[in-house]
């Protein structure tokens, strides 16, 4: 018997390992049970339809000056979201949009993610936009708790919760605001002004250089 068991332990460490690579989590994200509404810089409620993004982030502490900044294409390069937005296998399914239960509000749940795509640990983001399309957003906030870390499937408690009213310090406000009973959006240049602002920028250098 003491043959058998020690043969077959390397085949159920496999078997252990495997499943804890492939433990799916479910992603809970609010914004009511007395959680603080997001709300736009003029203190309104952004539109129904409106994504509500939770993912994680590619190097954030090499990227910080992307995470607080207001360039679309920089940031959405490094974020990474969750469910069926992201057609990956073990990215989950469900998602988040403003209006869903109530104006202004949002309250859902994200299934299936799972620890072989996002590791145990994993510092998860919220990212508010105030359009239905993210990269037509003229408005967004970018917020995380230290909390928000990725659970292990493979525990009773394999869900976390994405509330609103985690966020309670300056430090957890990447882009945005705390405004003590709501979360408020920043504006971000739209695309056109963002060009703008780029070809200046490269006129004034190069300008400079023949100086």
């Amino acid at each position: 018997m003491k043959r058998f068991s020690v043969h077959f332990l390397p085949i159920a460490l496999i078997a252990i390992a495997a499943s804890h690579a492939n433990a799916a989590v479910s992603i809970v994200s609010n914004s009511l049970a007395g959680g603080k509404k997001v709300v736009s810089s003029g203190a309104s409620d952004l539109p129904a339809g409106s994504v509500v993004r939770v993912g994680f982030i590619t190097d954030p502490l090499g990227n910080d000056a992307i995470l607080r900044g207001g360039n679309f294409a920089a940031l959405n390069a490094i974020f990474t979201p969750l469910g069926t937005e992201n057609s990956t296998a073990g990215s989950g399914t469900g998602a988040f949009v403003i209006g869903t239960p109530t104006a202004g509000n949002w309250a859902s749940t994200i299934n299936g993610v799972e620890n072989s795509y996002v590791p145990v640990g994993t510092q998860l983001y919220l990212w508010v936009l105030n359009n239905s399309v993210p990269a037509n957003a003229t408005e967004w906030g970018l917020y995380a708790d230290p909390l928000w870390k990725m659970p292990d499937g493979t525990l009773v408690a394999n869900q976390i919760s994405i509330t609103t009213s985690s966020i309670d310090s300056a430090a957890e406000v990447f882009r945005g605001s705390n405004n003590g009973a709501t979360l408020g959006t920043m504006p971000v240049p739209e695309p056109s002004t963002a060009i703008l602002l780029v070809g200046a920028s490269s006129l004034f250098f190069a300008r400079r250089r023949r100086a």
